[in-house]
């Protein structure tokens, strides 16, 4: 019984080489085509988009953001001498979040309410600028799309799947 291995004969080298390679170009290309093809060059993006990703890019980069609302809620603290009690309640600030499948009322002290309004105001901006560049995006694909979805038939010819969907034309014997 023989051995193959990396070097076990004359030809056992050149063979294990040569595998050596396929492993590597089959790795280099899986790993290629688990990459997103190339961005769309900026050139061809409206001037709208090209404003909207690189304020979105910088509202990332420079700011924090906080997905959630801001809730103004007034309650009283049920002491009978305080204001309060005769119907000037007491204004507090909540951030309204989903935390896992929760909704969460989370009090905001009120020496960091500018701080979070802040946060909020960056992630619904953030938000806004991404739905419009993913409509910029669904437009570019439904442009593309439309050029090259259109059939090259020759007139009078039937589908190579006979009717269509239901079935292939055929009828059992």
């Amino acid at each position: 019984m023989t051995s193959v291995g990396w070097g076990s004969s004359a030809g056992g080298g050149k063979f294990a080489l040569e595998i050596l390679l396929d492993l590597v170009w089959r790795s280099d290309m899986l790993l290629h085509m688990k990459k997103e093809p190339p961005v769309v060059n900026r050139l061809y993006m409206s001037a709208k988009e090209r404003a909207a990703r690189s304020r979105l890019a910088k509202l990332v980069h420079d700011y924090q953001l906080l997905r959630g609302g801001l809730v103004t809620m007034a309650h009283g603290c049920g002491k009978p001498g305080c204001r309060c009690a005769r119907g000037h309640k007491h204004v507090s600030l909540y951030l309204a979040a989903r935390i896992g499948s929760k909704r969460k009322m989370i009090y905001i002290p009120k020496h960091l309410e500018r701080t979070v309004r802040s946060w909020v105001e960056v992630y619904q901006e953030s938000n806004k600028l991404s739905r419009e560049i993913s409509t910029a995006c669904l437009e570019r694909f439904l442009k593309k799309k439309r050029a090259g979805s259109e059939p090259h038939k020759v007139a009078g010819s039937k589908s190579r799947f006979g009717r269509g969907r239901r079935g292939s034309g055929r009828t059992k014997a």
